[in-house]
């Protein structure tokens, strides 16, 4: 996830906010005059931003870039090959 930090939050943006010793991953809404992050799910509530200030409110960057794929399984791969329990010297 690549993050900017000199990007000012926007509403439709992803955000990374430290939150209780964790960084979340959430969109900011705007309704009227309050901003939010949105909720991943009906059982947890929207986080309120502070609009003026969103930097105190924990907001660490706006996420603009994602690597799509980190891993191709869960295991290692049978028949080894590169990173498969062999070191690869270069």
């Amino acid at each position: 996830l690549l993050i900017d930090r000199a990007i000012d939050p926007r509403p439709g943006h992803l955000l990374v906010v430290a939150r209780g010793g964790r960084f979340l991953l959430r969109s900011l809404v705007a309704e009227e005059e309050r901003w939010q992050l949105a909720p991943l799910g009906a059982a947890e509530a929207p986080i309120p931003l502070d609009r003026r200030d969103p930097l105190n409110s924990g907001v660490f960057g706006v996420a603009v870039q994602s690597v799509h794929h980190l891993l191709k399984g869960r295991g290692p791969r049978k028949g080894g090959g590169p990173g498969q329990g062999k070191r690869s010297h270069l």
